[in-house]
């Protein structure tokens, strides 16, 4: 039976959209401390963060941290492909107390596999430093203090739509940072929690290098429900079929004619494109990053789909 696939039907093949769960929804239209609203202080000096009714405001030098427990835990099934995500308005009034080098930028936001007054296990953490004008750059680490910057230098007192995204898949898991729908920049590591209970914010650094004086507003974090097709499950026709799963760098086809092969990350995101043939038909994927991809193969109008682990 043909399959045809449009990006539409692929990013449902990973997640159901209409089957993921908002777990966090935070707009902060209150007034006060947010360990007195719903948030639980874990580390640093208590009351310091707090909402003036349309968000909360980060204050460089100081060091209180929080987290908000999800509505359900999500239990990651590493036999699976498990998708997590928040999303926020940020925004930056100046640049005072943001570090201005890689070594001093400090993560403020991320995903934890705990809740409650004892948090230390944190996944999808977003950094922030000064560019190298007037403005800031945001980064994402997927669970160490080393991050990937993006290369869009953003306005300071601008709202800004962040959207982090963190996936797992057997012993390995990876972040993608999206700014404002510019291209998304990704952080992998072998890292794979079992599960994710909470939302953090953090406040750390000093007065001229750290965190900074950030607003954060519309926080949102949704769970996806578990991608049930495994690495190895296949389709196959008996013009073209892809003969290898685990990729290094190249995606070997054994096919009958030309066809067009696409590769999508797990957002849907159309990463990679070729055309093969009976006599060439290999892809070199060696710039992707490790990750889980979707591969989808046409000849003739039958389309093959295949989910890859780039290694």
């Amino acid at each position: 039976m043909k399959k045809i696939f449009t990006l539409l039907s692929l990013t449902s093949m990973f997640f159901l959209a209409n089957a993921q769960t908002q777990v966090v929804n935070e707009t902060f239209t209150f007034n006060g401390a947010l360990k007195d609203n719903g948030w639980v202080r874990h580390s640093g000096t208590t009351g310091q963060l707090s909402a003036d009714g349309s968000k909360v405001n980060l204050v460089a030098n100081n060091d209180e941290d929080v987290n908000k427990a999800f509505s359900t835990d999500y239990v990651i099934n590493p036999a699976e492909l498990n998708k997590t995500e928040y999303t926020f308005t940020l925004n930056v009034p100046s640049q005072t107390g943001l570090a201005g080098s890689n070594s001093g930028a400090e993560y403020f936001l991320m995903l934890s596999s705990q809740s409650g007054t004892s948090v230390s296990n944190f996944y999808g953490r977003l950094f922030i430093k000064k560019g190298s004008g007037a403005g800031y750059v945001l980064g994402i680490s997927n669970s160490t203090s080393t991050a990937v910057y993006s290369t869009v230098e953003l306005p300071v007192a601008t709202d800004v739509s962040v959207k982090v995204a963190f996936s797992v898949s057997g012993s390995n898991s990876t972040s993608t940072l999206t700014i404002n729908n510019e291209t998304p920049i990704t952080s992998t590591s072998a890292v794979a929690p079992t599960v994710l209970k909470s939302v953090v914010i953090r406040q750390a650094g000093s007065a001229t290098a750290g965190t900074g004086n950030v607003s954060i507003d519309n926080l949102v974090v949704t769970t996806y429900p578990s991608n049930t097709l495994s690495v190895g499950d296949i389709t196959k026709t008996k013009n073209i079929f892809l003969k290898n799963t685990m990729v290094d760098n190249t995606l070997s086809f054994q096919t009958k004619g030309n066809a067009t092969v696409r590769v999508y990350n797990t957002n849907g995101q159309l990463v990679k494109s070729d055309t093969i043939s009976a006599q060439n038909a290999n892809v070199n994927v060696a710039n992707l990053p490790k990750g889980n991809y979707v591969v989808t193969a046409e000849l003739n109008g039958e389309t093959v789909s295949q989910k890859i682990l780039k290694k």
